[in-house]
């Protein structure tokens, strides 16, 4: 009887571990065939001002990295169930007006992300134009009459990226008070729509840029 019984309790135990490393399974295809959609407005950060090089000391004392090229907004952050094409006809249609959207950076912040791993450094205005606010308003009406769903996301342009285990928030946010940063303008001329699908390398991307705000090309 208990050699049956302890038949029974490894046969249970090897089909709950079957049944886990299935369920893991089919998480990791999830996670390697991720679709991403959105859209990103180029930003010309110079990295040899002044300003920027003195938030790069900072970080270096953090052993962290500063961003050096691919500076941008995310506008809009969409579901991955968005549908391509609609989308892209559709913001077609929205660039039939030109924009000549310009923002002031005057801010330097930190917010811990979503996932609660890293803290983002991040350059932001707190008083952003008619112009630029017009452009994100309409291009989320865009997506949102076409019933995508789009995800809250903080307006900003990412500078760094610090894991929680190197400083606290509050620390953080005390270190980059210290940075003397000039209010300047910039104006935004290009606007990329990028629709990522993950594999277990890098993936393929798909992007349409419009430059100038009313020329679309595929990248």
């Amino acid at each position: 009887m208990t050699k049956l019984n302890n038949f029974y309790l490894k046969k249970f135990a090897y089909m709950e571990t079957f049944h886990y490393l299935s369920a893991q399974i089919k998480k990791c295809k999830h996670m390697i065939l991720t679709k991403q959609n959105y859209l990103e407005i180029h930003v010309g950060i110079s990295t040899r001002a002044k300003w920027y090089l003195e938030l790069q000391k900072k970080m270096n004392r953090l052993n962290v990295e500063c961003k050096k090229s691919r500076f941008h907004i995310t506008a809009l952050f969409m579901n991955d169930d968005a549908l391509k094409n609609e989308i892209i006809e559709a913001f077609d249609r929205t660039f039939d007006h030109r924009y000549d959207p310009h923002l002031t950076f005057n801010k330097l912040e930190a917010f811990t992300s979503k996932s609660g791993e890293e803290h983002v450094v991040n350059l932001t205005s707190t008083q952003p134009g008619v112009e630029f606010r017009k452009l994100v308003e309409n291009l989320r009406n865009c997506a949102i009459k076409l019933g995508v769903h789009i995800e809250d996301y903080r307006l900003h342009v990412t500078i760094a990226k610090v894991p929680v285990s190197l400083i606290s928030l509050e620390n953080l946010q005390k270190l980059i008070a210290e940075i003397n940063l000039p209010e300047f303008t910039l104006v935004l001329k290009t606007i990329e729509y990028r629709y990522k699908m993950r594999d277990q390398k890098n993936g393929r991307i798909e992007g349409w840029k419009y430059d100038e705000m009313n020329k679309r090309y595929k990248k």
